[in-house]
């Protein structure tokens, strides 16, 4: 089978940057991967080329079932900015969704299309759109074809880098789930289980998120204006509550009384950060529960310690508003639906995405 799609093939790649797009013909950059540098990777893959732009558009598509959630206008947003921008996607993350995208390549995988539910049933999630994928495949196969092993590695060592330097530590998550998910499809379950993905979630605290953002400038957007694409700059550090109080005891002594339990992860800056957030903790949860299943192992991340509300969408992050969420404010988890008496069992519109998470946890659940 081949993949499908409908741009022209006469249509040029397109570079993204922030001083617009000019096109380029993938012919004319065969040289794209450069020769390794010393201490560097086994495969090099540089920033704003047409060739990372061309992998990125092919896989995009793919994310949700690869288990790399991402919000695709905004993915190719940070992806424009220059390379040496701290905002822009870490390289594991690029180079574990650069060896997808060159398996997809060489096994000719058709484009991700579910059917859509009933509408009498399930409520229509919106799908953002996606950019046109590249003109020439057929090149980019020849040009890509057997480099999906030297990707892989090339990832292990960006996210070994990134956990050394705390470098973007939310794309390390989706890196590692990635990367897992990666090795278990090879049957390399051993590597699979030990990468970090657990502890990374739990540092983050993405199991216990409240749903809630912290606008940079205090701004809070109505549910009909769109959001940009590019998130604001972090305010100071002073701008956000403090995890840490002090309090006075009876003889005058201070001391300190810890509120929350302390994160790697700055809070959310808007819906776009709230949503991706809460569908890489689902996509996480739902390989511990499966891997749970198949070897009858613990699960790395107790389901009693997860409070993350369930997903909405269809597994696309997407802001609730745009997800059609008449009830942005009801929040339910996974002890409500272990729960006979909880929220999780009051019957209102679910999306198939979410109904497939609440059955996973349910099979596992059966399991024990």
């Amino acid at each position: 089978m081949s993949i499908t799609h409908s741009t022209p093939s006469s249509t040029p790649l397109l570079i993204p940057g922030s001083s617009g797009q000019s096109p380029l013909s993938l012919h004319s950059h065969r040289d794209l991967i450069q020769t390794p540098h010393l201490n560097a990777g086994p495969l090099d893959i540089p920033p704003n080329s047409t060739l990372e732009f061309a992998l990125i558009s092919l896989v995009l598509p793919y994310t949700p079932y690869l288990l790399m959630p991402v919000h695709p206008q905004r993915f190719m947003t940070l992806l424009g900015l220059p390379g040496n921008d701290a905002s822009r996607p870490h390289p594991a993350l690029l180079y574990i969704m650069f060896t997808e995208a060159v398996l997809i390549l060489e096994r000719g995988t058709p484009l991700p299309k579910a059917p859509r539910p009933p509408y009498s049933l399930f409520p229509q999630a919106c799908i953002p759109p996606m950019p046109h994928l590249p003109a020439d495949l057929d090149g980019l196969r020849r040009h890509m074809t057997g480099r999906a092993p030297l990707l892989l590695e090339r990832a292990r060592t960006e996210l070994d880098n990134g956990i050394r330097n705390v470098d973007r530590p939310f794309d390390l998550v989706r890196a590692a789930i990635g990367i897992a998910r990666h090795l278990y499809s090879l049957g390399r379950f051993i590597e699979g289980w030990n990468i970090p993905v657990s502890r990374l979630i739990i540092s983050c605290g993405l199991h216990r998120l409240t749903g809630n953002y912290t606008s940079p400038d205090g701004y809070i957007q109505s549910l009909t204006e769109p959001i940009n694409p590019m998130p604001k700059p972090y305010a100071h550090a002073d701008k956000y509550p403090r995890p840490m109080q002090h309090m006075k005891s009876p003889d005058g002594c201070t001391f300190p009384i810890l509120r929350m339990r302390p994160v790697i992860l700055p809070p959310a800056r808007d819906e776009i950060e709230v949503a991706e957030r809460n569908a890489t903790f689902w996509a996480a949860k739902m390989q511990d529960w499966a891997a749970g299943v198949g070897w009858g192992w613990t699960v790395a991340l107790a389901d009693e310690e997860c409070t993350t509300e369930w997903p909405w969408g269809n597994g696309i992050p997407e802001s609730k508003s745009s997800a059609g969420i008449s009830r942005p404010d009801h929040r339910s988890g996974i002890r409500d639906l272990y729960d006979m008496r909880g929220m999780g069992h009051t019957v209102f519109p679910e999306t198939t995405y979410a109904l497939a998470v609440k059955s996973v946890a349910l099979l596992h659940k059966a399991s024990q």
